[in-house]
C-alpha cells in the first residue's frame, strides 16, 4: 500500500481504541526507524492493545528501527504486567537487520517473562545471526519459534549455532531454510558431540541445506535419539540433495518416530526406487503406530 511512518502514527493511536485488533500487517511498504518508534510505544504498554502478530516484514527498518521494537518489549517486561500480557509473534523477515538489531533482540528474550515468543529475522545481514546464538542458549530465553530463512550461514557460524542449539531446552521450532547450508556447513551445525542440536524440537525445515556423505549419517544419528523420535512432529527437508540411497540412509528414522505427522520431501531427486525405500520405512512406522493411535499424516513428495 505504500504505507509510510506517518500513517503508522495514525494507525497507532487507533489500535488502542480498539483493542479486538491482535493482528497488523504491514508488509511491504516504506515503514523506517520512525515507524518502527509508533510501534514500539504501543508495544511497551501491551496493556493497551491486545496485539498479538505483528509482521513488518519487507520494510526499510533498519537496526535502529529494531532496536526500538526490542527496547519496548524489554520496558513491558521489566513493568512485570499482571496477568501477563499475551505472546508476541513477530516478523522482520527482509527489514535489513545486522548486528545492532539481533543484539537488541538478544537482550529482549533472555527476560524470563517476555512475551516475544516467536520470531522471524529472515534475509539478515551475514553478521547479524551470530548475535542470536547467546539468546538460543540461555536457559531463561523466551523464544519458541524462530525461523532465519535467506540468510547466509557459514561453516563458522554453523558450528556456533549447533552448540548454541543444544544448550537450548526451549525452543520447539526452527526454520533454517535456504540458508545455503553445503555439506561442511550441515555437518558443523549437526556437531558430533552427545547432545543433540535438534532432538528437542517439535518442527524442523531445513529446505535447500545439502546433506552429503558426512552429514546425512550424522543427521539420523540425531533424529533417531529417543528425544527426536517422540517430539518431532514436522520435518521439511525439501531441494537437500537427497537421492534415493538417502531414503535408504534415512529408513531407520522413518520407521521409528512415533511423533511425526508431517514430512516434506518434495524437490529431492530420490525417484521411484527411493520412494519404494520410504514406502517400506513409513509402513514399518505405520504398523507399530497403530497400535497406540497413530496421529494425522501429512506427506509431500
Amino acid at each position: 500500500c505504500k504505507l509510510t511512518s506517518e500513517c503508522v502514527k495514525i494507525l497507532t493511536q487507533f489500535i488502542p481504541v480498539h483493542p479486538r485488533v491482535h493482528s497488523l500487517h504491514l508488509n511491504r511498504n516504506d515503514i523506517g526507524p520512525e515507524g518502527a518508534l509508533y510501534i514500539a510505544r504501543l508495544l511497551s504498554e501491551p496493556n493497551r492493545s491486545g496485539l498479538r502478530n505483528l509482521s513488518l516484514s519487507t520494510n526499510p527498518l533498519g537496526d535502529q528501527g529494531v532496536s526500538y521494537l526490542s527496547d519496548s518489549i524489554v520496558l513491558s517486561c521489566r513493568k512485570r504486567n499482571r496477568p501477563l500480557p499475551d505472546p508476541l509473534t513477530l516478523f522482520l523477515n527482509n527489514c535489513r537487520v545486522g548486528g545492532g538489531g539481533t543484539q537488541g533482540l538478544t537482550r529482549a528474550v533472555a527476560f524470563e517473562h517476555c512475551r516475544l515468543r516467536n520470531l522471524d529475522v529472515g534475509g539478515m545481514k551475514i553478521e547479524a545471526i551470530d548475535h542470536l546464538f547467546p539468546a538460543l542458549a540461555n536457559p531463561k530465553s523466551s523464544l519458541r519459534h524462530l525461523a532465519c530463512p535467506n540468510t547466509t550461514i557459514n561453516e563458522d557460524q554453523a558450528r556456533s549455532f549447533g552448540i548454541a542449539m543444544a544448550k537450548n531446552t526451549t525452543l520447539e521450532a526452527l526454520d533454517i531454510s535456504h540458508c545455503r547450508l553445503d555439506d561442511l556447513a550441515t555437518t558443523a551445525f549437526l556437531g558430533r558431540n552427545p547432545t543433540s542440536p535438534i532432538s528437542h524440537l517439535r518442527s524442523l525445515t531445513m529446505t535447500g541445506a545439502v546433506f552429503g556423505n558426512v552429514s546425512l549419517p550424522l543427521f539420523v544419528r540425531h533424529l533417531t535419539t529417543t528425544t527426536a523420535i517422540d517430539n518431532l512432529e514436522h520435518l521439511d527437508i525439501s531441494d537437500c540433495s537427497l537421492r534415493a540411497e538417502s531414503i535408504g540412509t534415512l529408513a531407520p528414522y522413518f520407521s521409528t518416530s512415533t511423533a511425526l505427522q508431517v514430512l516434506v520431501l518434495s524437490d529431492n531427486e530420490i525417484g521411484d526406487a527411493g520412494a519404494r525405500r520410504l514406502c517400506t520405512a513409513l509402513r514399518a512406522s505405520f504398523k507399530h503406530n497403530n497400535k497406540q493411535g497413530s496421529p494425522f499424516w501429512s506427506l509431500v513428495l
